[in-house]
């Protein structure tokens, strides 16, 4: 009897420790990997998606320079800010593909 409840509670433990196991979370993305500068040039949607970004940046200089008032140029700033924030979000991106 007393290896019948010996068994029993090892049993236990045992399938206790498979749902431990089954439970833990999933391990985080391999970041040890960058692609290199070569390797994202010769990505050529990501330099398309760059440029694009590059000439609307253009365009908002352009913009800032024929701002009149405090308004306008807060808010040709704000989308500058915006553009680069987008421009730094598609770097990482690509850099982590």
């Amino acid at each position: 009897m007393k290896r019948v409840v010996i068994l029993l509670a090892m049993l236990a433990a045992m399938a206790g420790c498979k749902k431990k196991e089954a439970e833990q979370p999933e391990k985080p993305v391999d970041m040890s990997h960058v692609a290199s500068v070569e390797e994202r040039m010769a990505d050529k949607e990501y330099v398309k998606e760059l440029d694009a970004q590059r000439d609307q940046q253009k365009k908002l200089v352009r913009l800032m320079g024929q701002a009149t008032n405090d308004a306008d140029r807060a808010a040709v700033a704000e989308a500058l800010e915006k553009n680069r924030q987008e421009t730094m979000r598609l770097i990482r991106e690509r850099m982590r593909k």
